[in-house]
């Protein structure tokens, strides 16, 4: 039972060290779009989505207006509760307008959308519906008469949120944009070392120790433990033949890998080579299992999430 409960352990481990962590998080330009989408032929109509921000995030109207009926020209953006903070810088450039996020670390926040016919008519809709002071409303500068323009305004997250605490970077949006490419190239090596160096590390001692049991324990307890290994194997099978109407056989024929090792190995043990070559024989098959363990999560949890 002690050896069943460590190996279970390791497992455990590795599965939640080696395997790429999934962050999510709610992208402010996807926010907006989705719901310029949805009010686009709903004039007057406020609608609010929850958001975050990464430092030094920036957004234009091009990127929000892609895929709605709206071009970039009738996207109009206002700081709304972020009015009296340089927090949210904004600025115009090649006919279109941007919002870059001064933040210096994740920042929760509301993003409001509202559409209406006229930068006039934009404008009282706000009005009407929010307490965003005079300074935080949109301009519109870009925006014509006679066309349907959606505002984009962001907003205080839940709660009593003191923003006046929040540290944020000076500068233009263009000189900030630089310094955002300098804080990525050290952000890389970051995740360089968090996505691969320390899963790799994570990966080469759980099979050493694997390896170590394998040879301290007889072959009948190293034939359970690949079945273990082989349970994740059947699990992703059926996950995946029961999520995806149409599959590669091939692909779905790997995930069974580890069960057909296990089965190789059980023949395996019912010859007459020495003891000391059949551990040697479960270890290679262990490598196997334990790389695919890993690159099968990784890719069923890239595709379920």
């Amino acid at each position: 039972m002690k050896k069943w409960f460590a190996v279970f352990c390791i497992m455990l481990f590795f599965s939640t060290t080696a395997t790429s962590s999934v962050i999510f998080d709610k992208d402010p330009a996807s926010g907006a779009e989705w719901l310029i989408k949805d009010l686009y032929d709903k004039p007057g109509t406020l609608r609010i989505s929850i958001a975050s921000a990464e430092p030094l995030h920036l957004i234009t109207s091009e990127r929000i207006s892609a895929g709605t009926p709206i071009s970039q020209e009738q996207v109009c953006f206002g700081k709304g509760d972020f009015a009296e903070t340089n927090i949210i810088l904004l600025d115009e450039k090649n006919s279109q307008e941007r919002v870059l996020f001064a933040n210096k670390e994740w920042l929760p926040l509301k993003i409001g959308v509202v559409c209406n016919k006229g930068k006039t008519s934009l404008i009282e809709s706000l009005l009407n519906d929010t307490e965003i002071p005079g300074e935080g409303l949109p301009t519109c500068d870009l925006c014509g008469d006679d066309e349907t323009c959606c505002a984009v305004v962001f907003l205080k997250g839940f709660g009593e949120q003191n923003i006046s605490n929040i540290a944020f970077y000076e500068g233009s949006v263009d000189q900030l944009i630089k310094t955002k490419s300098k804080l990525i190239e050290g952000e890389n090596f970051n995740k360089f070392i968090l996505n691969f160096i320390l899963p790799l590390i994570a990966l080469i001692a759980v099979i050493i120790a694997l390896a170590f049991i394998f040879w301290k324990i007889r072959v009948s307890s190293i034939m359970a433990i690949l079945r273990i290994f082989a349970i994740p194997g059947l699990f992703y099978f059926i996950l995946s033949y029961s999520t995806f109407s149409t599959f590669m056989p091939a692909l779905l024929l790997v995930m069974l890998i580890p069960i057909i090792l296990a089965v190789v190995f059980w023949r395996i043990t019912k010859t007459k080579i020495p003891e000391n070559k059949k551990r040697l024989v479960a270890i290679f098959i262990l490598v196997i299992d334990v790389v695919h363990f890993s690159v099968m999560t990784s890719v069923v949890f890239s595709f379920t999430v």
